[in-house]
């Protein structure tokens, strides 16, 4: 009997033993399943070639402006590295396919936290195919169209919004992918291009209805109207002025010479002794500047050769920075440090030299060397500026050095070096001594900043 129940409790203690070693291994297993689980949710997706490809573009881009670019020299600025990495969670979090168009916008997100409309991608007509034929102006008090070939939109219509959002939201949304100088500068892009008018943005903004159709939202004669319009491939364009044109009037005892671009060659230079010729002939004691439709980046050179017209021997001009880690990069960036520092005014033309008064007209529309002139002739109290703030900061942003994505292969620019003012103490904008901003009016046209200098003249 003792041996039964010996046996008998032997038997039910292997048991146990079989029973928690059972249970001890399934919970093993169960804990290897789910740390094996939660590795595997925790492990970085498979990245595929698209995606790797447009982070090395990504990656190539952020290098290059943190060792060429001026904004870097003290280090990458916060907003700078936190949009970089925002872009590369984006490419490792998308899904379908990704276009060119994907990394143009990645890349200007990136490029447009450094403030600079000198830098940024070169874009193809092939990128740009349907849009909107239309033309619009931003004024103080609204957007308007001057030109269109799209019945359903006319000349004079003030645009409220387009799909469910106002102008100054999709403005305000465009801002992340348009290097800029400053706001006047974005306001001057979006006219130019004109972006909110092209489908490639239209389609970013999430604007294209059924395919083709983009809602404008727009004030016509006191009423306001809802237009559904289709993208079409038709260009729209009303040509350019020319580059110079100028004006006596001796009634006024005014002189304005109007000058789109800056270039120093044999053209400028016959334009200017032309201009002062016929001032100096017509006695004239006031001349104005008009740079208020100077889109493009000029000629330091041109500064120079205007200031020999101008009574003035010395001069303050502008001092330039650049990152330390970029190299020599040439004849004509260094040409332009040497100008740009140069304070001595040679060569004047002593015998059409002016000695009255000299007004600067400026608009968003004034960059690259225009706002350059504008400062050399605020700072050196030798003129007066009247009109907006120049679309171009004048601690500007310039030389710019290129380069290609590896594998996008879009063309960038990146500035190298940066201007200060000459009175650095007024800041990166220009202020106007007088703020003139332009307005719309449909049934009268009026040049608000050449009637304000009449009003100073005629104060005298």
């Amino acid at each position: 009997m003792k041996m039964r129940l010996v046996g008998f409790l032997l038997f039910i203690a292997i048991i146990g033993i079989v029973i928690v070693t059972a249970l001890t291994w399934n919970d093993s297993v169960t804990e290897k399943a789910i740390s094996k689980k939660e590795k595997q949710l925790h492990e970085p997706a498979v990245l595929t070639k698209e995606q790797q490809k447009a982070i090395k573009d990504i990656e190539f881009l952020y290098n290059k402006i943190a060792d060429i670019h001026p904004a870097t020299a003290n280090g990458i600025p916060e907003e700078l590295k936190a949009q970089y990495e925002q872009v590369l969670k984006e490419i490792k979090e998308k899904k379908d396919q990704i276009y060119r168009k994907d990394i143009y916008f990645w890349g200007h997100s990136v490029i447009a936290q450094l403030h600079d409309a000198n830098s940024g991608f070169v874009t193809s007509l092939s990128f740009r195919k349907r849009n909107i034929p239309i033309l619009y102006k931003w004024y103080e008090n609204g957007v308007y169209i001057y030109h269109s070939n799209e019945e359903d939109l006319k000349v004079g219509d003030e645009i409220i919004a387009i799909g469910d959002r106002t102008v100054e939201e999709l403005a305000q949304e465009l801002s992340k992918y348009i290097p800029s100088d400053n706001e006047m500068f974005l306001l001057a892009s979006l006219e130019i291009s004109p972006l909110l008018a092209e489908e490639v943005y239209l389609e970013k903004l999430g604007l294209i209805e059924n395919k083709d159709y983009v809602v404008y939202t727009i004030m016509r004669d006191g009423k306001k109207l809802r237009q559904p319009v289709r993208l079409q491939v038709k260009p729209v364009s009303v040509g350019y002025p020319s580059n110079y044109s100028q004006n006596i009037d001796k009634d006024k005892n005014i002189a304005l010479l109007k000058m789109n671009m800056l270039k120093s060659d044999d053209v400028y230079d016959a334009e200017l002794k032309k201009f002062f010729s016929s001032v100096k002939h017509n006695q004239i004691d006031n001349v104005v500047l008009d740079l208020r439709d100077h889109k493009f980046v000029g000629n330091p050179n041109a500064i120079v050769k205007l200031l020999q017209y101008v009574n003035v021997q010395h001069y303050q001009s502008f001092g330039v920075t650049h990152n330390s880690q970029v190299a020599n990069s040439g004849g004509n960036i260094e040409g332009m440090a040497e100008i740009m520092r140069s304070t001595q005014n040679n060569n004047v033309h002593k015998e059409l030299v002016f000695e009255g008064k000299l007004y600067v007209l400026t608009s968003k529309n004034t960059y690259g060397g225009a706002s350059l002139m504008a400062a050399i002739l605020q700072d050196n109290k030798i003129g007066q500026v009247i009109g907006e703030t120049p679309g171009g900061n004048v601690n500007a942003y310039v030389a710019s050095v290129k380069f290609d994505l590896p594998n996008s292969k879009f063309s960038m620019y990146l500035s190298s070096r940066q201007l200060e003012r000459p009175d650095a103490s007024k800041g990166a904008a220009l202020v106007p001594d007088y703020v003139v901003p332009s307005t719309y009016n449909k049934t009268k046209h009026v040049d608000e900043q050449l009637a304000f200098v009449e009003q100073l003249v005629n104060k005298k």
